[in-house]
């Protein structure tokens, strides 16, 4: 599993100038994207970005939280807890206690699925990863063991999208498991995170 770490990521502004955005990895087609994972650091309270026709799932991974309002809808994104909302939404964030960074899977949900879990320090989990599956496994803090060989630190992330491997969390430290999967080769007994 390839490992990806926060400083090596390209950072761009925001067009409203209230954050950044690394993107870590995606699925393209054309000028458009199937799937995106990025991480963003949101400097002050203002409108996000909307994107027509995906749906978001955004987790905060540092910092205080923020209220995430819409139309009709208020969101607690608290650390470590993911939150799914639609993106065409016009959505408004306030942040709770100063700036924070969230990690943002984005994606078609005519074309694929996305599901985002946390999982504590002390679970150990073996994943199978088959065709037309995406699994990324991002640390929020303190130190995840890949197949034994491999060692992720707060802010790395390894993406895979065939084999079988195995995640262990030590004690005290945190983890996110991103999965992305296309629809049409969508089987629950293909399910990485079922795996655990």
């Amino acid at each position: 599993m390839p490992i990806l770490h926060l400083s090596e990521l390209q950072e761009q502004p925001w067009k409203n100038g209230g954050g950044t955005t690394r993107e870590i990895t995606a699925e393209r087609h054309g000028d458009s994207f199937l799937w995106r994972l990025s991480i963003a650091d949101v400097a002050s309270d203002g409108p996000f970005s909307r994107f027509v026709g995906r749906r978001r799932i955004l987790t905060v991974v540092e910092g205080n939280g923020m209220k995430l309002i819409g139309p009709n809808t208020s969101l607690d994104a608290k650390l470590g807890v993911p939150v799914q909302f639609e993106g065409n939404l016009e959505i408004v964030s306030r942040l709770k206690d100063g700036p924070l960074r969230d990690l943002n899977l984005i994606f078609d949900p005519k074309l694929c699925t996305g599901q985002v879990t946390l999982v504590k320090g002390g679970e150990r989990c073996q994943f199978f990863v088959g065709d037309g599956v995406t699994l990324a496994v991002y640390c929020i803090d303190g130190v995840i063991e890949l197949n034994q060989t491999g060692r992720l630190g707060k802010g790395d992330t390894a993406t895979t999208q065939t084999g079988e491997f195995y995640v262990s969390v030590t004690e005290g430290s945190l983890a996110l498991l991103v999965e992305i999967c296309r629809v049409h080769q969508l089987d629950p007994r293909r399910s990485a995170i079922a795996a655990r």
